[in-house]
């Protein structure tokens, strides 16, 4: 029978180096394989810079369109600046949701290639709108700019999830927490730089001035500017940074539509150019087998290529030593429930006759091919990289219990099950399964907090506290940075401890961000500790300290649970062949709290900014206690 695998690790440490196979090949003691991220590192340089030009385009749409709806195009309250969130998110959540299947049908790059493509609709459409064809008639051009974000939302969905993806595809399955992280904090870097970039370009490429003409005031016409802009102005328009809510279509600002939209289509380029040319096939079916079988050439298996398998494609008929009867290069199942390695890779019967050189056999293998093979199949980089609620398990959901039945895998080898479909994934993942559940609730919370920030937040901070576009930009940049910095270091610590405890810790540390937002820089400065009623400029300054450290505190928090949502998600899925459906799915209940933005300054507008503020706190506080209470770690 088959020695164990204790034993056949025992021989492989103690077996001479000299023996030859009957290919004449030396077979090297094992030796245990750098990490995927090491022996990958170029490919992840060029996925890294494909994600940061997702980041930078980001935001130089997202500042342009909120701070453009207001000085440009005439929008008074918050609804109309933060209107962007909307197709913003629903575009992207959508795409979300279809990019897993269509990047594990088609393969990561062409669906990466597609959305980079998508990305230069946007800028060019606002470019050719409302630079070219309507530069003086926002009410034509309005359409046009806040529409770019349905494009961007595209871009967004299908580049960044294939991005992450392949990222995951290049770090190997133990590495899911550091690779999430990766790809975030990359983004979330550069949406960070490109705030002060935005803030440079604004200050040099904008112009203002009043609008000619009069305007409706107390009933009657009066010219511009009218007595509330004047009081609230002091009848100044010449920057940006003198615009004030009370003087929307009074003072108005030209060129948001243009230089950031420039600039952003020539990033896209720069993202399609480096896609095109440098990215390569990331797909597991592709390359892990690929890849496995390189890292180990140093262990004496006979370096030849290994086809590519497809779950359900049709393979040749195999023996249990893994060789082709065609003579071809074939893939066994090992006990990995289901999961293929390469465990052995010859060409006619040679290694199924008795005779063989360098010492004993097994089934007509040498003593040193056989250690290698081993040594082969027991690689955790391909042993410990299925998905489900298990260690290697094939799970499957139980319409019952909704918490899925686990298959133990076994010595002999089985054909791998059946994937789920689409609808039965989306099903599982939404409600049928509780710890993924518990994952879509916590991310659709997560883009709550970001649209809160992207949103009410940076036009609050600006068009309602006052504060400078300077100022206004600091803060984003704080916000965007310590979320990307954040992301890598928990990313990582989530491998070592867990899921659950970040992504807690992230509900309830955003929901303290949020309150110190509302109560250290709202109500006129009524709560500000330290502050003078005398003197108002040190009460500002305590209060943009005081909105600041709540930026950085929930860029931190977010930060903190967001890379772990997309490696909580992987651990549960199914299988491996449903992780990417798995990950799309929790990806778009995520994004579509983006949405939420919108509704949340309809609130503002309403009430307060402070109020609509404290409710999301509110929320998010229950939300934290929900997760903590329902989500258990995969075993």
């Amino acid at each position: 029978g088959r020695p164990t695998r204790a034993a056949s690790l025992r021989e492989r440490d103690t077996y001479s180096s000299s023996s030859r196979g009957p290919l004449g090949r030396a077979s090297a003691s094992y030796t245990k394989p750098k990490p995927p991220w090491r022996r990958n590192l170029s490919q992840l340089v060029v996925v890294s810079l494909m994600t940061a030009v997702v980041g930078a385009t980001l935001q130089l749409n997202k500042l342009s369109v909120l701070d453009g709806a207001g000085r440009e195009f005439g929008m008074e309250g918050y609804v109309g600046k933060t209107s962007f969130l909307v197709p913003y998110a629903l575009c992207k959540a959508v795409c979300n949701l279809l990019v897993g299947g269509l990047a594990d049908t088609h393969g990561r790059k062409p669906i990466a290639l597609f959305g980079s493509l998508v990305g230069l609709v946007g800028p060019a459409v606002v470019l050719l709108f409302c630079g070219v064809a309507f530069p003086h008639d926002q009410t034509k051009a309005w359409p046009f700019f806040v529409g770019s974000s349905a494009f961007l939302g595209i871009s967004q969905g299908i580049t960044w999830t294939s991005t992450i993806l392949i990222t995951i595809d290049l770090c190997g399955p133990q590495s899911r927490g550091l690779a999430s992280g990766l790809s975030e904090t990359v983004g979330y870097t550069f949406i960070a730089i490109f705030a002060e970039v935005y803030g440079a370009l604004e200050r040099s490429t904008i112009e203002c001035g009043w609008y000619g003409g009069t305007v409706s005031e107390n009933g009657s016409s009066v010219q511009i500017p009218s007595n509330a802009c004047r009081v609230a102005s002091g009848s100044v328009c010449v920057t940006p940074d003198d615009f004030v809510s009370e003087c929307a279509g009074q003072c108005v600002c030209h060129g948001y539509a243009v230089a950031p939209f420039a600039l952003q289509l020539a990033l896209a380029g720069v993202g399609v150019a480096v896609c095109a040319g440098f990215l390569h096939e990331s797909n597991p079916h592709e390359f892990w087998f690929k890849d496995l079988v390189r890292a180990n050439s140093h262990r004496g298996v006979p370096q030849l290529a290994v086809e590519s398998y497809s779950g359900g494609a049709s393979q040749p008929s195999v023996d249990p030593v893994g060789t082709s009867h065609s003579g071809e290069i074939a893939l066994v199942s090992v006990s990995t429930g289901g999961e293929h390695t390469p465990a052995a890779a010859t060409r006619g019967g040679s290694m199924r006759s008795g005779s063989s050189r360098g010492g004993s056999t097994r089934d007509g293998l040498t003593r040193g091919e056989f250690v290698a093979l081993e040594a082969l199949e027991a690689d955790e980089t391909l042993l410990d990289g299925g998905g489900g609620d298990g260690d290697g398990r094939d799970v499957r959901h139980d319409e019952t219990s909704g918490e899925g039945d686990a298959e133990p895998s076994g010595d002999t080898a089985d054909p791998p099950c059946t994937p789920l479909t689409f609808w039965q994934v989306f099903h599982r993942t939404t409600w049928g399964n509780r710890n993924l559940a518990a994952v879509s609730l916590a991310g659709f919370c997560a883009n709550f907090e970001t649209g809160m920030a992207w949103g009410l937040l940076a036009s609050w901070s600006r068009d309602g506290l006052g504060f400078s576009g300077a100022r206004r930009d600091l803060f984003m940049a704080g916000y965007s940075f310590t979320k990307g910095g954040s992301q890598l270091f928990s990313g990582v610590l989530s491998d070592k401890i867990g899921r659950r405890v970040p992504i807690t810790v992230g509900l309830l540390g955003g929901a303290f961000s949020l309150y110190l937002a509302a109560f250290g820089a709202g109500y006129d400065g009524r709560y500000v500790l330290g502050g003078d009623a005398s003197d108002g400029d040190k009460t500002d300054g305590l209060k943009f300290t005081n909105l600041l450290i709540a930026g950085v505190a929930l860029g931190s928090f977010t930060g903190l649970m967001y890379p772990v949502l997309g490696a909580a998600a992987a651990d549960h899925a199914p299988s491996k062949k449903e992780i990417a459906l798995t990950l799309g799915v929790t990806r778009f209940w995520r994004d579509l709290g983006y949405a939420m933005g919108m509704p949340i300054s309809l609130l503002a507008d309403f009430t307060s900014p402070e109020a609509a503020l404290i409710c999301v706190g509110g929320a998010m506080t229950v939300a934290g206690g929900v997760f903590a209470n329902s989500y258990r770690e995969a075993p």
